[in-house]
């Protein structure tokens, strides 16, 4: 029974010993962000109407996706309103957008495009 609880012990310090050493080593993807993060936003580099072709942001503009989280099928619907927010000074178009699993909305969202 002494031996089982001394083994015990060994192997929790081993696993503490190992657990420590990995976080030491740890290094952050290079993606991470380092220091203060401070952007300058001056509206006047920004369009007052978004003409990506790709991506046009007119009114009334609708987009569907189909897609899946995990193994759960979703849809997007993103529609573009007639609304605008100015955020920072600069004036955004706000879309809406709305995920679906089965038919029931999971996330309901706002968001600002420029």
């Amino acid at each position: 029974m002494k031996l089982r609880r001394s083994a015990i012990a060994s192997l929790a310090i081993l696993v503490l010993v190992a657990v420590d050493s990995a976080a030491a080593s740890f290094v952050p993807p290079p993606w991470v962000l380092h220091g203060r993060y401070s952007p300058t936003v001056d509206p006047a580099k920004f369009v007052s109407r978004v003409d990506n072709r790709y991506f046009p942001l007119v009114p009334g503009t609708a987009f569907h996706y189909r897609g899946y989280s995990g193994g759960t099928a979703q849809t997007d619907d993103m529609v573009v309103t007639h609304s605008t927010k100015t955020i920072l000074g600069v004036r955004c178009t706000v879309v809406r957008d709305t995920v679906s699993e089965q038919g029931k909305a999971v996330e309901r969202t706002f968001d600002w495009a420029e």
